[in-house]
């Protein structure tokens, strides 16, 4: 049983290289007509923070996706986080320890569920330049070094090495969303 409160939806694959295009009033629209309240928008990458007085927060998922395979012809995953246990990780700030003179980027991924299997870290993508340091529950925080004028984006490495659905935010949009900087 899920705890009554507040709750972010992150969708994946909204709005990103011209597919899956919603207006941010449609999305709140979509969330208020589910039976949600208090429905904000975070950019236009699918982020959507509401209060919720359910009990099956997967029932929930279920029926967003329905709703938004409806809306936009095709599937698009919710993965869901309480507001509560996002403010926990940017209290707890798993990026303080890093040090580094290079510019970096700084991302979590948001995995489907707690993977069975964890590999050893850092986990390293040098092409991309991307370093896992630490997984904690389902969420994957990983450090974007700059190669050739550009920044790895983390969600398909993530995805093929822990073999689990995901969607990756910059972490400046996460400690946006909980409302702690």
């Amino acid at each position: 049983m899920e705890r009554m409160g507040r709750y972010v939806a992150f969708l994946r694959g909204i709005n990103v290289g011209g597919k899956n295009l919603i207006l941010m009033p449609e999305m709140r629209a979509l969330f208020g007509s589910s039976g949600l309240s208090h429905v904000e928008t975070f950019i236009q990458s699918g982020n959507v923070k509401f209060t919720w007085d359910g009990t099956d927060l997967q029932l929930l998922k279920i029926k967003l996706e329905r709703r938004l395979e409806i809306l936009l012809g095709q599937r698009v995953a919710v993965i869901m986080r309480s507001l509560e246990e996002l403010q926990d990780a940017v209290r707890n700030d798993p990026f303080m320890s890093v040090s580094t003179n290079l510019p970096v980027k700084y991302y979590v991924c948001f995995l489907e569920k707690i993977p069975e299997h964890l590999p050893e870290l850092p986990l390293r993508n040098e092409k991309e330049g991307l370093e896992v340091i630490m997984i904690r529950g389902a969420n994957v925080y990983i450090v974007s070094h700059e190669v050739k004028g550009r920044y790895g984006f983390p969600n398909n490495f993530i995805e093929k090495e822990l073999g689990l659905l995901s969607t990756a935010r910059n972490w400046n949009t996460v400690q946006k969303i909980t409302g702690i900087h």
